[in-house]
């Protein structure tokens, strides 16, 4: 995210991302699907079901925490 946010369009002068790379959006979306299996997966041994719940919750609070940032 941060190489196709910040760095290719300094380094490399395009100006959108989407057009370069159309299968940009859907490999970050594989890799977000990914990332959420591999967390449940991590603290099921420790937490059984209540993983589950544990993970909406971190998941709500992770966009609900930027209307308190400045600027939100």
């Amino acid at each position: 995210m941060v190489f196709a946010a910040f760095i290719m369009p300094r380094i490399s002068g395009i100006d959108d991302i989407e057009e370069y790379n159309p299968k940009l959006a859907a490999v970050g979306a594989a890799v977000g699907v990914v990332s959420v299996i591999s967390l449940i997966v991590a603290i099921w041994p420790v937490w059984g079901w209540w993983s589950l719940p544990i993970f909406i919750t971190l998941w709500k609070g992770f966009f609900g925490v930027s209307m308190f940032l400045p600027g939100g």
